[in-house]
């Protein structure tokens, strides 16, 4: 078997005296949906941001295709190939919703600082073939009737699906997704799963995603984990999780 795409391996995160993370081991494989999940408190975002450079681990690692992330942070790993959204749609509020998922591409940031680069025919091309990645973009997240809207006129539900869009646009190897689906009608959290396992199914990528929708999770993912109390207590297929009476009691309530 190929080595993962994400490995994490005994992550620990400490906070003062209080450990958020106890050893946390988990992995993602090229093609595939993996889920966390867990009640409220769990570690769920401190495990994101460790895996994302906005927290550092105080013990264990972190590795992309077998090279180390240590130490990296949100920059350096964009570049590496790793690209996250956030809960509440980390938008350009400014920006139009099409300036969002252009400049995502990274072209609008060559343009603004090799202005003479975008009179010659090879940017220019680079530059329409961003304003089309835009569109299809917008066009696969059911947003194209928002592209010349400001991001701060869009609905909550729109901004994730933008803020999606905007993630993908830097065409990463591993997107993290940070409860994709709250806020979105149930026909748009629908087509959200149906792109959630376009964008792995064709081998290219892993995502992992924290959602607190176990339908969603059923619908979307491969594996899942479920972290309680920062520990791994449970994995498995969404369908065995649900059925395991320690996750019930953790985070069913039951």
């Amino acid at each position: 078997m190929s080595q993962p795409l994400l490995s994490v391996d005994d992550a620990a995160v400490r906070f003062g005296a209080h450990e958020v993370l106890r050893g946390v081991s988990c992995e993602v494989r090229a093609g595939e949906v993996v889920a966390l999940i867990g009640p409220n408190g769990a570690g769920k975002t401190t495990l994101f941001n460790a895996i994302s450079g906005f927290v550092r681990l105080s013990r264990g690692s972190i590795s992309l295709n077998g090279k180390s992330l240590a130490g990296l942070r949100p920059g350096p790993l964009f570049a590496a190939g790793v690209a996250r959204t956030f809960q509440e749609g980390n938008l350009f509020e400014s920006m139009t919703v099409q300036e969002n998922l252009f400049g995502a591409s990274g072209i609008s940031r060559l343009r603004d600082a090799f202005g003479t680069f975008f009179a010659t025919p090879s940017g220019r091309h680079r530059e329409v073939a961003a304003r089309e990645r835009a569109r299809s973009l917008a066009d696969e997240f059911n947003v194209t009737r928002l592209l010349d809207k400001q991001a701060s006129d869009v609905s909550t539900g729109s901004r994730r699906l933008v803020g999606l869009g905007r993630a993908l646009a830097a065409d990463p190897v591993l997107l993290l997704l940070d409860e994709p689906a709250a806020g979105l009608s149930i026909n748009n959290r629908a087509m959200l799963s149906r792109i959630v396992r376009a964008i792995a199914g064709n081998g290219k990528r892993g995502i992992l995603l924290v959602e607190h929708d176990l339908d969603f999770v059923s619908d979307s993912a491969d594996r899942v984990y479920v972290l309680h109390l920062g520990e791994i207590v449970a994995e498995g297929t969404p369908a065995e999780v649900r059925r395991d009476p320690g996750v019930r009691a953790a985070y069913l309530g039951s």
